[in-house]
C-alpha cells in the first residue's frame, strides 16, 4: 500500500509541478486573497516544514541553524529551482514510504509547539501524507483564482491511469 502511495505522490505532484511551469513568475508569486500566501508562499512553506521534519539528507530533523540557512537561501531561490527541489523532496518521500517497517515507533515532533507524540511510522507518514491533501486543495484553489483549469489529483485517478497503462 505504501510503495502505491509513494508513487500516487510523484504522479500527483508532477501534475502540479507542470501547473507550476506553465505560470510566470508574477501568478507564481502573486497572493491568493483566500489563501493568504502565493503558489510560491505554499511551496517554500512545503519545503521549510518537510526539510525541518527529514533534514536535508532526509534521515532527522534539522538542527535549528542549519533550518534558519536553508529558510533563508528558500526565499532567494527561483521558481525553477524550487520545483526542482521539490522534485527531490518527492523523490526522497517515495523512498520513504517504501521503506516503512510497519508497527515501528517513532517520535513526531508536532510544529504546534506541543508535546511529542509517539506514532507508528505509518501513522506518521499518513498524517503527513493526508496533510499534503490539505496543501494541494490550497494550490488547486490559488490556480482557479488565477483563472488556470483544474487538476485532477484524486488517488482514483491515478489507478484508473496505472491500470490503463498495465493493459496496453
Amino acid at each position: 500500500m505504501f510503495d502505491t502511495l509513494g508513487e500516487y505522490y510523484i504522479w500527483v505532484h508532477d501534475r502540479y509541478r507542470a501547473a507550476s511551469e506553465e505560470l510566470s513568475v508574477g501568478e507564481f508569486e502573486s497572493k491568493d486573497e483566500l489563501m493568504g500566501k502565493s503558489i510560491r508562499g505554499l511551496l517554500e512553506h512545503v519545503l521549510y516544514v518537510t526539510r525541518y521534519s527529514f533534514g536535508r539528507d532526509g534521515s532527522e530533523p534539522m538542527a535549528e541553524d542549519d533550518f534558519l540557512e536553508y529558510s533563508e537561501m528558500i526565499m532567494e531561490t527561483d521558481k525553477e529551482e524550487l520545483l526542482k527541489q521539490w522534485r527531490e523532496l518527492d523523490l526522497h518521500m517515495k523512498k520513504q514510504l517504501s521503506g516503512i517497517e510497519l508497527g515501528k515507533r517513532m517520535m513526531m515532533i508536532p510544529l504546534t509547539g506541543e508535546d511529542p507524540i509517539e506514532l507508528t511510522q505509518e501513522e506518521y507518514y499518513l498524517i503527513f501524507t493526508d496533510h499534503m491533501t490539505f496543501h494541494r486543495g490550497q494550490f488547486l484553489t490559488a490556480l482557479k483564482h488565477l483563472g488556470k483549469p483544474g487538476i485532477s489529483s484524486d488517488l482514483y485517478y491515478y489507478m484508473l491511469e496505472k491500470n490503463s497503462k498495465a493493459r496496453m
